[in-house]
């Protein structure tokens, strides 16, 4: 898979997100929902999300592909212009 910017959002509450980068798009969406399933997420907003909600009101979609070598710059353009609930750290 390519690399790429991607979005977790929550269908109970489609402005709640997450925003990431990442090298391989299927890989990493793999690690995000099984990090979830084993309650061992980094983002502790996201899991205590899950754990309420569950995992099947999480869907990870991509914003855009991009070079490697431009993946922190787009991603942080992305956390400055959508404010990601998610994310715990603000700063790609």
């Amino acid at each position: 898979m390519k690399p790429g910017i991607y979005k977790i959002t929550s269908k109970a509450f489609p402005k709640k997100i997450y925003i990431g980068s990442t090298t391989n798009l299927h890989r990493r969406k793999l690690e995000h929902f099984k990090r979830l399933r084993r309650n061992e997420h980094h983002s502790i907003i996201l899991q205590r999300h899950a754990n309420k909600y569950g995992i099947d009101d999480l869907e990870f979609s991509v914003i855009q592909h991009c070079d490697i070598d431009q993946l922190i710059e787009i991603e942080q353009f992305y956390i400055d212009s959508l404010n990601p609930y998610f994310n715990v750290c603000k700063i790609a």
